[in-house]
């Protein structure tokens, strides 16, 4: 779909509770505009695109990283890597105390991931696509 498209596309009303057979009952959050489950204490988000529910390419994705254990682990260090190797030695005790604590599936390959801190600060984060995480950031 074209820019002009997309931006004059008539938007849908997000359903306020979508089912999926194998992701739950995900919830409508005003506050992320997303569709919004749990799974081992997790919250995932799937994006909203201006439909009613979410694109079955992006439930096919979350379906494939979410139930997935052996992913989170693979993410999680790849990221502890990643960011040891980039960042000053000042942050390396905080790095290797990550967990994920969210993940938002923007598309059918895009995916951010929020870790938690101690105290939330700084803020951690990393951009996967295809499930490779990709790079790393933190937001003072």
């Amino acid at each position: 779909m074209g820019f002009w498209s997309r931006l004059f596309k008539k938007r849908e009303e997000p359903v306020a509770v979508f089912h999926d057979e194998v992701l739950g009952d995900l919830k409508w959050s005003d506050d992320t505009e997303a569709w919004e489950g749990e799974h081992k204490g997790v919250v995932f988000g799937l994006s909203y695109d201006y439909e009613k529910t979410p694109k079955i390419a992006v439930i096919n994705y979350a379906r494939n990283i979410v139930l997935n254990d052996d992913w989170y682990t693979s993410a999680l260090n790849k990221t502890i890597e990643i960011a040891l190797r980039e960042r000053p030695e000042s942050h390396h005790k905080e790095i290797r105390e990550l967990t994920i604590r969210n993940l938002c599936f923007f598309d059918h390959e895009r995916l951010f991931i929020q870790f938690y801190v101690e105290d939330d600060e700084p803020w951690w984060f990393a951009e996967a696509t295809n499930g490779e995480v990709e790079f790393v950031g933190l937001d003072t």
